[in-house]
């Protein structure tokens, strides 16, 4: 799938609004990018969905852990429920990087959507293996 500027823009623009919501866990450290690290996994950004599949941003340490950072949806994170909902119709956790998405299902990890960004992306980085 090819995603295109505006999806990306978008995109970012929305994570970056939730990562940044306002918390009393005091600093952060950002380094090159403005999303806190805990919010990534093996350099994946880390979304969740909840039973409805509305998305969010879990904090998994500091003083607010397992606080919801609601992400407003988007046109991609649209596409990304509605292939999660064929696969998990309860909901879960994916892992978003600059190939795609994936998940996991009973410990087996499942690419979800492929995709082609139109440029490089400080959210969307090159996949850790």
């Amino acid at each position: 799938m090819n995603v295109s500027e505006a999806e990306l823009v978008e995109f970012e623009i929305a994570v970056l609004r939730a990562a940044l919501e306002p918390s009393d866990e005091g600093g952060r450290e950002l380094g090159d990018n403005p999303i806190p690290r805990y919010f990534f996994h093996a350099g994946a950004l880390v979304v969740s969905f909840d039973p409805q599949l509305r998305p969010f941003l879990c904090d998994t340490r500091g003083w607010n852990r397992n606080r919801r950072k609601p992400i407003k949806s988007t046109a991609l994170i649209s596409r990304i429920a509605a292939a999660l909902g064929e696969s998990r119709p309860e909901g879960g956790r994916v892992f978003l990087d600059a190939s795609g998405v994936r998940t996991t299902i009973e410990n087996q990890q499942i690419v979800l959507i492929t995709w082609k960004l139109p440029r490089e992306s400080n959210i969307l980085t090159p996949r850790n293996s």
